[in-house]
Order: structure tokens, then C-alpha cells, then sequence
């Protein structure tokens, strides 16, 4: 009987072991666990709050929004000017007639020597400036006026035909300015050519998504002009260029003047003098409006236009 007593004291305890361990596995453990995982959480967020407190801005709604409305405005601005520049230098980069299309090469270099030397007739014409020689195979006075432009039906250069026709189309607007200021001391139109940065080793490297060209393309082309004329006139032949209604002109990347060669004094020293009173004296007097000799470097907008345009790159 003590045994039996004895026994049931044992599975009693045993029993009360077994409901210990669970309430303390369901009210201590499982709760303790769950708020290690909180605190694990609590840690993380905090960790990602503390990397978002350091920036300027935090990402929150209003800030994706005002982000998204910025964008955008940029968008539409882009469009804008990208339709500006088309308008601004559609004229531009048309051919003869007006044709967006490229003429063929026998067609186009005809027809652009005609055109040259029609207007170098003109201009010498209107001043009585006189005509080179007959009988030579090529006019080498109009080769000196304008360089970088075909003299004859035959003559290709190696570049390609929209830039011949974009160089003729400045030409004209440079001869049409003299001629309508009444300035014929025109000496030379030259056509330097322009030159590009190299590409670096490690854009050529790059992807071919990193290296895609864009839809578009905004470069430049120089023309240097050389020439005699008032120093009034200076002014007025650039406000004459810039106003032009086909040539875009946008900058001055150089002018410099001087004094023509002939109206430099050369002094001479005076060794005996019989009659002081005929020695000249000195003047300050300014001579108004005086000749000079100018160089003036123009830079013209070579918008290449986008894609969608139609019009020649």
C-alpha cells in the first residue's frame, strides 16, 4: 500500500512537472521568442530610419509627387525646346528649291558651283570689282575668297554634301550682309574645320545602352571671315548675321582689327632742319571712323534634329 502511495506521489509530481514545463514552453518561451523577433524588427527599421534621416530629403509621398511633377515640367521643357531648335534651323538644313531630300552627287555639286559663282559675279558687280581672268581652268581668286566650298561640276570634296550645304547656305547670308551694307572690302569666307573631342577609353568601354547615341544632336560650325571696312560698320554686319532668317548664327568666338598696312606711318628722323616753323606738329585729333582690317570668327548652330524630323542630319 505504501508503495502503491508512493507511486501516485511520483506521477502526481511528474504530472505537475509536465503542466510546468508546458505553461512555461506556452508563457514564457514562445512570448520571449516573439519579442526577440520584435526587437529584431524594431532593430532593422531603425537601422533603415536612421539611413533615411541622413538624407536632405526623406522619400515620403508628397516627396515621389513633387519629384514625378518636376519631372514632368522638364519633360514638356525638353519638347519645347527641341521644337524650337527644329523650327529655329529647318531653313538650315534644306537643299536647293527648299527639298528636305539630298540630291544626288552630279546634280548637287552642278548645281552648287553655279550658284557660287553667280553670287561672287554678283557681289563684284556691285562694287566693279574685277573679274579674274578668262580661259583659266579654275578661278583661283574665288578659290581664295571662299575656301571649303566646290569651285566646279566636278569637284568633290570629302565631306558630305549636307555640310557643303549648310557652308553655302553661310556664304550667301556673309555676301548678302556686305552687299546690303554697301561694304565691299569682303577678302575671305573660310571654313576651319571644326574640331571634335576625342572619345575616352572609358566611354568606349561602356555598354552598348551606355553608349547609345541620342535622338538628337546639337553641334557647331565655324566660318572666319576677313575683310576691310569701317569700324562703324562692324556692328551693323553683325547685327545683319545674326538677324538672318536661314542661318543660325549664335555666337562670336573671335574678332580682331587693326589698322589697313598702308595706313600705317612709318616715322622718319629729321636730320637738319632750316625752317622750324614748316615742321609739322603734332596732332591728337582723331581720325573719325576709320578703315580697318577684320578678322571675325562666327560660330553657326549645327542642329543635327531628331530622328522623327524627316529633314537631313
Amino acid at each position: 500500500m505504501d508503495k502503491l502511495k508512493e507511486n501516485l506521489f511520483a506521477v502526481a509530481l511528474g504530472g505537475v512537472a509536465v503542466v510546468l514545463l508546458a505553461l512555461a514552453f506556452f508563457l514564457v518561451y514562445k512570448p520571449w521568442a516573439r519579442l526577440g523577433e520584435q526587437v529584431d524588427t524594431v532593430s532593422s527599421l531603425n537601422d533603415r530610419l536612421k539611413r533615411y534621416t541622413r538624407e536632405k530629403v526623406l522619400p515620403t509621398q508628397d516627396v515621389f509627387d513633387a519629384y514625378s511633377a518636376r519631372k514632368a515640367h522638364a519633360e514638356n521643357d525638353l519638347q519645347s525646346a527641341e521644337a524650337y531648335y527644329e523650327n529655329k534651323t529647318k531653313p538650315f538644313r534644306l537643299y536647293f528649291d527648299d527639298s528636305p531630300v539630298e540630291p544626288s552627287p552630279g546634280e548637287f555639286y552642278t548645281k552648287i558651283a553655279e550658284q557660287i559663282q553667280a553670287r561672287l559675279e554678283g557681289y563684284r558687280k556691285q562694287f566693279g570689282i574685277a573679274a579674274p581672268e578668262e580661259g583659266s581652268s579654275r578661278d583661283q581668286r574665288d578659290e581664295q575668297l571662299v575656301k571649303g566650298l566646290p569651285l566646279g561640276p566636278l569637284e568633290q570634296l570629302p565631306i558630305p554634301i549636307a555640310v557643303i550645304m549648310k557652308r553655302f547656305w553661310t556664304a550667301d547670308a556673309i555676301l548678302d550682309a556686305f552687299g546690303s551694307l554697301d561694304i565691299g572690302g569682303l577678302k575671305q569666307i573660310d571654313f576651319p574645320e571644326t574640331r571634335r573631342p576625342a572619345a575616352s577609353a572609358s566611354s568606349s568601354s561602356k555598354g552598348e545602352a551606355e553608349t547609345k547615341a541620342p535622338p538628337y544632336a546639337v553641334e557647331h560650325m565655324d566660318v572666319t571671315i576677313k575683310a576691310r571696312m569701317k569700324a562703324s560698320e562692324i556692328t551693323k554686319l553683325l547685327e545683319k548675321l545674326f538677324q538672318h532668317q536661314r542661318v543660325p548664327f549664335v555666337s562670336i568666338s573671335s574678332l580682331s582689327y587693326r589698322k589697313p598696312a598702308e595706313a600705317i606711318v612709318v616715322p622718319v628722323e629729321i636730320t637738319q632742319v632750316e625752317d622750324p616753323v614748316a615742321v609739322p606738329t603734332p596732332t591728337s585729333e582723331l581720325i573719325q571712323d576709320p578703315p580697318v582690317e577684320v578678322e571675325l570668327s562666327l560660330r553657326v548652330l549645327d542642329w543635327r534634329g531628331s530622328a522623327a524630323s524627316g529633314l537631313p542630319q
